[in-house]
């Protein structure tokens, strides 16, 4: 298992340093309406496959049509939920993402942190995924439960990605019990809060889409 997790690092270096920083732009107002009327606390989004990406196109093929899986918290005030020093890694690892542009963090009112890519676990706004279909659901916890779901987010900031984990996810292979994919840190990150968000470990996108439907977990939003 050292062998895999050392792997899944030297992967995160190759594409760190190939990392391009991402614009950031306002949250779309359909959502922001969506949330604004549901309230704060913790969200969940199912992606769909999108059309133009390779690798998207081969998991939603073995995923029910979906390809990567979210949480994001959303939070008129961020300090009330994180603990100090999660929120000042949270805000680095924002403004590492958007290539140190985001200075004024009261336009921030949507955090993923969950955002489980080949160059690590990172955060960003929901605004990134702005041109992808997806589901979102609120997350029924408590306060308490919100808060250790976020700590446990927030300690896998920065992480490697699981990348054996998610090609061998369909040979049930090569998973890295110290790091993530998508929907595999999701799942447990609400597993560590008490909440299940899907039948099986190592979920996938689809799992916990057709676990969500089959529950009758009320669906937000649906494009």
């Amino acid at each position: 298992m050292k062998t895999i997790s050392y792997l899944n690092k030297i992967i995160q270096t190759i594409f760190i340093k190939r990392f391009e920083p991402y614009v950031w732009r306002p949250l779309k107002k359909e959502i922001e309406t969506i949330l604004l009327n549901n309230g704060e606390g913790l969200y969940l989004a199912n992606i769909k496959t999108a059309g133009s990406d390779f690798i998207s196109k081969i998991i939603g093929l073995f995923s029910n049509n979906y390809s990567h899986t979210i949480i994001f918290t959303y939070y008129n005030n961020l300090s009330i939920m994180f603990k100090q020093h999660d929120l000042i890694k949270v805000k680095k690892n924002l403004n590492y993402f958007y290539g140190n542009t985001i200075l004024d963090f009261d336009r921030i009112k949507t955090i993923v942190l969950s955002s489980a890519n080949a160059e690590g676990i990172m955060c960003c706004d929901l605004s990134k995924y702005h041109n992808r279909k997806m589901t979102i659901r609120k997350i029924p916890f408590t306060l308490e439960e919100e808060k250790k779901c976020i700590e446990f987010l927030c300690n896998q900031i920065n992480n490697p990605y699981d990348t054996t984990g998610l090609i061998g996810w369909i040979f049930k292979k090569w998973d890295d019990p110290d790091n993530y994919y998508c929907s595999e840190i999701c799942y447990d990150a609400c597993l560590h809060a008490g909440y299940k968000i899907a039948l099986i470990d190592n979920p996938s996108p689809g799992d916990i889409e057709i676990y969500a439907a089959f529950n009758n977990w009320k669906n937000l939003y649906d494009l």
